[in-house]
């Protein structure tokens, strides 16, 4: 049986194409601009801890959830 996508995972692929397309700018349009290399660490840093948190176990996604709400 196959389980839907988590929305973590979504945003986290949805991220890590903006990175790319970012890449792109900065590598080929703005290479000498540092601020696109900042966020370019911000985004692919965003997108690889959404999409392992989208890929925990259910038991651990829904622990790491409630510990969130417990905090915020």
């Amino acid at each position: 049986m196959k389980k839907p996508m988590k929305r973590e995972v979504k945003l986290g692929i949805l991220l890590f194409a903006i990175f790319n397309i970012v890449n792109l700018i900065a590598n080929t349009i703005l290479p000498e601009m540092p601020i696109l290399h900042f966020i370019q660490g911000g985004l692919v840093g965003l997108a690889l801890s959404q999409i392992i948190i989208g890929i925990l176990p259910e038991p651990t996604y829904l622990k790491l959830k409630n510990f969130k709400k417990k905090i915020l």
